[in-house]
Order: C-alpha cells, then sequence, then structure tokens
C-alpha cells in the first residue's frame, strides 16, 4: 500500500517497510562498515551533513501537509541562533570540527565541506547525535538510517518520528522536536547529556535499527507477523495519495516543489 501518509494508519499496528541507506552504500559494499563502526568511541557532537540548496530544499508542501519547517530554513534558523555553530568552509576545517574534543554544532553543506560516499559511514561515526532534516518534498532522507545504522541518535521533527516504522520515542531512541525554537532546545540538552545517557541512547538506537530497519530485522517481523499489506513511502505519489484522501489540492498546486 503506497498510501504511507495516510491520517488513518495506526504507525504501532501496521507493517512500515523501513527506508533503506542511499545505494551508493549498498552498491559498494560500505554498508558492510556498520557493525564495527557502531561500537566506536565518538565525541559529543550535534552533526549534519549534506545539500542544503534553497532551490531544492525549500518546499512549502513540508509545512502545508508535514507542518515542519524545510531543511534550508531550519539550517538558516540555526545559524542565527546558535552563536557556537560550525560552518565549515572546505574539507580541513570540517576535519578539524569533527576530531576536536569539545562538544560541537556542526552543519556542513556539501557545496563547501563534500563528505564523499567513501568516507561518509566513517565521519558520520565521529558524532553523538545527528539533525535528521527533511528532504525535499517529504520529513524522510536516507541518512537517518546510515545515522541509526552506526548508533548515531537522531534528532528529528515529531512527523519524521511518528512515521518512521513502529514511531520512534523521545529521549530513549532519539530526541523529538516540535518547532525550531524547540529545536534548539533539543540541541542544548543533547550537549548537555552525561556520557552515560548517551551510551544508554545508543544502545537503543542501535536495538531499533537491528530490529526495525535491518533487513534481517524486517525479514523476520514479516514472518512473524504475516501481514496482508505493507505500507511503502512512494514519496511524491504518496503525497498524492494523500491529497485525494483529504481532497486537498497541495501536490497539484505545487508540481515542481
Amino acid at each position: 500500500n503506497l498510501n504511507f501518509y495516510s491520517r488513518n494508519i495506526d504507525i504501532q499496528k501496521e507493517i512500515i517497510a523501513p527506508l533503506m541507506m542511499h545505494p551508493t552504500n549498498y552498491a559498494n559494499g560500505y554498508y558492510k562498515e556498520c557493525s564495527l563502526l557502531a561500537d566506536k568511541m565518538r565525541n559529543n557532537h550535534v552533526f549534519f551533513a549534506g545539500s542544503v540548496q534553497q532551490k531544492n530544499y525549500n518546499s512549502p508542501l513540508l509545512k502545508l501537509i508535514h507542518n515542519t519547517s524545510s531543511r534550508y530554513k531550519l539550517v538558516e534558523f540555526l545559524k542565527k541562533n546558535i552563536t557556537d555553530i560550525k560552518i565549515p568552509n572546505n574539507r580541513n576545517e570540517l576535519n578539524a570540527f569533527i576530531n576536536c574534543k569539545n562538544s560541537n554544532v556542526i552543519i556542513a553543506d556539501r557545496a563547501k565541506a563534500p563528505i564523499y560516499p567513501h568516507e561518509w559511514l566513517e565521519k558520520l561515526s565521529n558524532t553523538s547525535f545527528f539533525i535528521a532534516l527533511p528532504g525535499t518534498t517529504i520529513p524522510f532522507c536516507h541518512n537517518i538510517i546510515e545515522a541509526m545504522s552506526i548508533g548515531v541518535i537522531p534528532i528529528l521533527s515529531l512527523p519524521y518520528a511518528n512515521h518512521m516504522p513502529q514511531g520512534l520515542k523521545d529521549g530513549i531512541n532519539c530526541l523529538i522536536y516540535e518547532s525550531e525554537k524547540n529545536l534548539i532546545q533539543k540541541i542544548k540538552y543533547a550537549r548537555s547529556l552525561h556520557e552515560k545517557k548517551i551510551f544508554v541512547m545508543r544502545k537503543e538506537v542501535k536495538k531499533y535499527y537491528k530490529d526495525v530497519l535491518d533487513f534481517k530485522g524486517f525479514g523476520q517481523l514479516l514472518i512473524d507477523k504475516q501481514p496482508k499489506q505493507i505500507y511503502a513511502n512512494a514519496e511524491f505519489f504518496s503525497l498524492q495519495l494523500l491529497d485525494k484522501e483529504l481532497n486537498t489540492k497541495y501536490t497539484q498546486e505545487h508540481p515542481n516543489a
């Protein structure tokens, strides 16, 4: 069933097909590093890396349909409201920020400080928290799967958390924000956490990935539940199905969003 965003889905009861990592990680075998990287010692950084271009990551559909801000707007808000935020201008600065022992908030724009596919998981494993910002027109992006596969704790919006298979739980296997200002509060909270609390949360993140997102875990879930249907995220097409359900025309009004 591709009506993934239906308001009638009970996320706790229905079987939701998990998102996958970026295909590059499977095609080149990078995913095989996850089990080793998941237990790696790391710094208490709050991290995001990826594209933040306004033309690609500022869709009005995110607010209209999901009631969450776009990636571009959230990054701009963080830049203005976190005084010690680190914005690397090149790869050397990025490496210096990641390797620093202090707790940094790092926003790495791919246009300035790119991280190449073969090194992505290793760089990510040097951080404790990942700000799982929205994709183009939906809350989801493959980077949350990559982060959780190596025990990095996601910081994500409420709509994002609620649409994850079986739902994520605030303070257990993630930190959930409900507004832009609340995101700042959650980041401050993350930076203040004792390493013992972070260790416990990382353990829960790894368990969630193993049981729910990993292919083996999902396969076992299908064997145990033997569902009659599985909900899958077809991105823009799923948004069109929601439009029909709600009798709205958001995707028609913003076809190139």
